[in-house]
């Protein structure tokens, strides 16, 4: 089976062998000799390639306008929508196909890089079912264009959050491995309760100087027992002057003056007083 079907009259001939030459240099298969195989039918032949083309290309001269086996030829192509007409010579197509665009090769000196050859080709390309073109007949496809630095990766804009968070990261582990100061033997320093002792010494120096008071005044304390405890004899007749004897309430004082005197410290008039007659 041909691609195409290629119309024209005997006198141009030698036209039509410069349109097959171009057509099969694109791989298009053209049915365009009119010699009948021998024991072959004419109308037969001829119905055979009509029916088998995918498109059929008239040549319009001053011989082939005049046709009528061209005219035949041409309008069966039209009725099917797949005809591409040609000007070879600068005529005007008969009546009936005036209104179909005309491809003008009219001046073509037969080089197959013409502009007006390689727009034939593309004009056949665009008339013939895509799945009966051939390879090499197809249009050139647009390359894609180079990949640019932007164009290198998907993420390589992601590549500067990528470094800062894994930066943030690093920094982490190695802020959860660094030691950390001990505290354990560090104490609370807080101040110590007073010692028995010390609040002995403070109630001693209390009450020595309220015996000194005492004494000043030529008057004797009575002290009250402490904690429920009773002492016998503790009623006395308030100005008189006997001999005070140690309670219990004096002998931290006692105690206390005693400690004095033997650290050498020298005790005033009332202390040594309080001492000689209360702490024999």
């Amino acid at each position: 089976m041909s691609h195409v079907f290629l119309s024209y009259a005997n006198e141009d001939r030698e036209a039509a062998r410069r349109i097959v030459g171009l057509l099969e240099s694109a791989d298009w298969r053209v049915w365009w000799d009119r010699r009948i195989p021998a024991g072959k039918n004419w109308a037969q032949v001829l119905d055979d390639a009509l029916q088998g083309m995918c498109c059929m290309v008239v040549l319009w001269s001053r011989h082939s306008v005049d046709s009528s086996w061209v005219y035949e030829e041409a309008e069966e192509g039209r009725k099917r929508q797949i005809l591409l007409p040609v000007l070879i010579d600068a005529v005007q197509p008969p009546r009936g196909f005036r209104g179909i665009q005309v491809a003008d090769l009219s001046v073509w000196d037969g080089d197959t890089d013409a502009p007006v050859a390689r727009q034939l080709l593309a004009d056949l390309y665009s008339l013939v079912p895509r799945d009966e073109v051939p390879d090499r007949s197809l249009p050139p496809q647009p390359q894609p264009p180079p990949p640019t630095k932007d164009q290198d990766g998907p993420y390589r804009r992601l590549w500067p959050l990528i470094t800062a968070l894994a930066l943030l990261l690093l920094v982490a582990a190695v802020w959860g491995l660094w030691p950390k100061p001990s505290t354990v033997g560090i104490e609370a320093r807080v101040p110590a309760a007073p010692t028995d002792d010390a609040s002995a010494a403070v109630q001693a120096g209390s009450a020595v100087t309220e015996h000194s008071q005492a004494a000043s005044s030529g008057t004797v304390m009575v002290k009250k027992p402490e904690h429920g405890v009773a002492q016998a004899g503790s009623t006395k007749s308030v100005g008189t002057r006997a001999a005070p004897r140690p309670t219990l309430a004096d002998e931290p004082m006692c105690s206390a003056l005693q400690e004095r005197v033997s650290i050498g410290e020298t005790l005033n008039d009332s202390d040594r007083r309080l001492l000689e007659k209360v702490c024999r």
